[in-house]
């Protein structure tokens, strides 16, 4: 089980209420699953937490789990953003 894999089921919950639409057939179990692992790989860079935002959600949307509409990408990174830095704040990734 991936380390973030609550935080990202949180966050999954939150970008699906702000415009993500999940991919054409995708599991959403099997959504949540690499959804947690990339949010813990992407933790690992020890990024900023707006690259580490645009580098989650631009991967999810390179795997097509994710769709997102062009008018709500700024909004979605501001959020995914602003959790990954709430984030940071209470939980350092593993070195």
């Amino acid at each position: 089980m991936p380390r973030f894999y609550e935080e990202a089921a949180h966050l999954l919950l939150i970008v699906l209420t702000h415009g993500v639409v999940l991919g054409v057939e995708r599991n959403h179990l099997a959504v949540l699953y690499d959804f947690a692992g990339e949010l813990d790989r992407v933790m690992a860079m020890r990024r900023s937490h707006a690259d580490t935002a645009e580098i989650l959600l631009d991967s999810m949307i390179l795997w097509g789990f994710f769709d997102v509409p062009p008018d709500r990408r700024k909004r979605l990174l501001a959020i995914i953003g602003t959790f990954i830095g709430n984030l940071m704040t209470i939980r350092r990734p593993a070195a």
